[in-house]
């Protein structure tokens, strides 16, 4: 039998909560800073560069509010990057499911992955951040939902 448990600690509030239109530039730069050496800290367990490790679900609900700071949690999309000695480099991975949320062209498609779904997804997480807005903002669910399955 295959499989893995996950422990998620509770949160009343997430970043997500703490985005209000009324957040001065310093505050917003402060949320900014967080998520992206949040992600670099996640990215470089093994050293600069080196990514053993993906998050999957990066996105600005994952980050608890602990205290007075925010931090990353949930990595139950998360998956330990392998090294390929052979083709020296890292291995890639594949996940099944994908919400219709905030996802990378390669998971739309289920094209092989790699820690570059993080980045893309830092990328929608510093835009909300910075300009309260989404990336998105005028996009039909309905029709990216047919679309995907075109894909598929």
């Amino acid at each position: 039998y295959c499989g893995h448990a996950l422990l998620v600690p509770y949160r009343p509030q997430s970043l997500t909560d703490n985005l209000p239109s009324t957040l001065t530039k310093q505050e917003r730069f402060q949320h900014a800073s967080t998520v992206a050496y949040a992600l670099a800290d996640a990215h470089n367990i093994d050293g600069d560069g080196v990514s053993s490790v993906t998050h999957g679900d990066f996105v600005l609900r994952q980050f608890n509010k602990v205290g007075d700071h925010f931090q990353l949690g949930d990595f139950n999309r998360g998956r330990f990057l392998r090294w390929d000695k052979r083709a020296n480099k890292t291995c890639t991975y594949n996940i099944g499911v994908n919400d219709k949320t905030f996802r990378s062209p390669e998971e739309y498609q289920y094209l092989p992955q790699n820690a570059a779904i993080d980045v893309y997804a830092l990328g929608n997480a510093l835009y909300k951040i910075l300009t309260g807005n989404e990336s998105w903002p005028n996009r039909d669910k309905d029709e990216e939902e047919q679309q995907q399955q075109q894909i598929i």
